[in-house]
């Protein structure tokens, strides 16, 4: 018996299930890495062979090798040459080649001497390969070209990184301003978020957006789904971490009639409600291990099932989602799944913290100071320099969320001008103590020291007056004479 044929496994390898079109979209998606190379791994699991060789080119000195390894491993180079030559049959054959026994001609991209080596033990039977060369000979084709559009997109990219600085943005700060009215701010770091919104919003690519708690992440979602094609279908938002664990696949799958206790209904899910529009999944990082791998499974089918369905439906919508977590290190320690994760990170926009945009904190404020002055029908004076400065001085943790809650606080809370001792103490406490920053009248310190401390004791209180007073050591009446003097409300 020839050798060759003696290595081959009796034993049919795994179903071929591995040789579909996913493969090389869950390739081309994950970014940097070679699609073909991903497609090699797939063949090599199906086949149940050891090693697996692509090699391409009419002669030993005009060649290109592709060897991989179980493990989705690249094979040593030691281990590949010298590589086998080119094959002049057009059958699977055994070779002469110790190392690789078994091969087959597939002619990929018009290329007359394209083969591919497998090695073993094992190695797939002759048949297997015959009968699934013509699917293997289609992938590999398609790879080789979504390999050379990966090249030339990375080398398109280097090119406008380094003429990124050479031309001017083709779209003014103030015609950004005018295109995103609900998104505050002039400062380089919003400026480019505006721009990537621009950029991507016309397009279906999924999108992910990164930033702290409270920087936005769904008002740029908003835009996003806002100028483009689908902004007359639905918007549909959710926060992954506040849908209970129970009842999370039903939120958004939906189920049918029956499928659990209490389902007295069939009810559509988000996503079913979301077709033809936009899926805004915010704080995705938090989505249980068991939805991701159901929401992996709609992203590539296109389609879901219902808890307690049989059928699945169809769905076309457009994927944004959301985090303030790293979902890198995430994907590292296995908190994540990685397949999803490419599915969701095809392109990215990050939102830069309040305290990197300290310039922009005087726009938010006079927008947070028009919007509760019509909440609570009041006019309200501009608040004053010192003021503008004490907050944008500070680095808001909470980001525009706390600034907005502080705005509103002092709108709701203060009759006349805001004075230092009517802002938080987390954000005064970097000043020191209060007192007057300039030349004052005793009046005005008395105000500024004793008003401080009234607001210091009304906040603990929660604005309980009887116990504040207490807790100054001052009489009912004296409290509500100083509320009164230094303009102080506690509603």
């Amino acid at each position: 018996m020839h050798p060759a044929r003696s290595a081959i496994s009796k034993t049919p390898p795994p179903t071929p299930n591995l040789l579909r079109e996913d493969i090389l979209l869950e390739a081309f998606e994950q970014a940097g890495k070679k699609v073909t190379e991903h497609v090699l791994d797939s063949i090599l699991g199906a086949a149940g062979a050891a090693r697996i060789l692509l090699s391409l080119g009419h002669s030993p000195d005009q060649q290109l090798s592709i060897a991989r390894q179980r493990g989705r491993k690249e094979l040593p180079g030691d281990q590949v040459n010298p590589p086998p030559g080119p094959l002049d049959k057009t059958t699977t054959v055994p070779t002469v080649h110790q190392r690789w026994p078994l091969s087959i001609r597939l002619d990929l991209r018009g290329q007359e001497s394209s083969t591919l080596f497998f090695g073993g033990p094992p190695l797939p039977p002759r048949a297997w390969l015959g009968e699934c060369a013509g699917r293997i000979r289609s992938i590999l084709s398609i790879s080789l070209l979504l390999d050379e559009f990966h090249k030339s997109r990375r080398a398109r990219r280097r090119r406008n990184e380094e003429t990124a600085g050479e031309s001017p943005n083709p779209v003014s700060g103030d015609e950004l301003q005018r295109l995103f009215p609900e998104i505050i701010g002039k400062s380089m770091g919003i400026e480019n978020v505006l721009s990537s919104i621009l950029q991507i919003a016309g397009s279906d690519i999924p999108v992910l957006i990164r930033g702290e708690s409270g920087t936005g992440k769904e008002l740029v979602a908003a835009a996003i789904h806002r100028l483009s094609p689908r902004k007359e279908m639905p918007f549909v938002c959710e926060n992954c971490g506040a849908i209970a664990e129970q009842l999370a696949e039903a939120e958004l799958f939906g189920h049918e009639k029956g499928a659990f206790t209490g389902a007295s209904i069939a009810r559509t899910g988000l996503i079913e409600r979301a077709r033809g529009g936009t899926l805004f999944l915010d704080e995705v990082s938090e989505m249980e291990p068991s939805l991701q791998k159901k929401l992996l499974r709609v992203l590539q089918e296109k389609s879901v099932r219902r808890v307690g369905a049989i059928r699945t439906v169809p769905v076309d919508f457009r994927l944004v989602s959301a985090t303030n977590r790293d979902l890198e290190k995430m994907v590292a320690r296995k908190c994540f799944r990685e397949d999803l994760y490419y599915r969701l990170n095809v392109t990215s926009i990050r939102l830069p913290a309040l305290r990197h945009r300290r310039e922009d904190i005087p726009l938010l404020v006079d927008h947070f100071v028009g919007i509760h002055s019509r909440k609570n029908r009041r006019e309200v004076p501009g608040f004053s320099s010192e003021i503008l400065e004490i907050l944008s001085a500070y680095d808001w943790p909470g980001n525009i969320r706390e600034l907005g809650n502080e705005i509103w606080k002092l709108i709701a809370t203060v009759e006349g001008a805001v004075e230092p001792w009517h802002l938080s103490g987390k954000i005064t406490s970097r000043r020191g103590p209060l007192c007057p920053t300039r030349p004052g009248s005793l009046e005005e310190m008395e105000k500024e020291v004793l008003g401080g401390a009234i607001a210091d004791a009304l906040k603990k209180t929660h604005g309980n007056r009887a116990q504040a007073a207490r807790l100054l050591g001052i009489g009912r009446a004296t409290l509500y004479r100083r509320l009164e003097r230094y303009g102080i409300r506690c509603d």
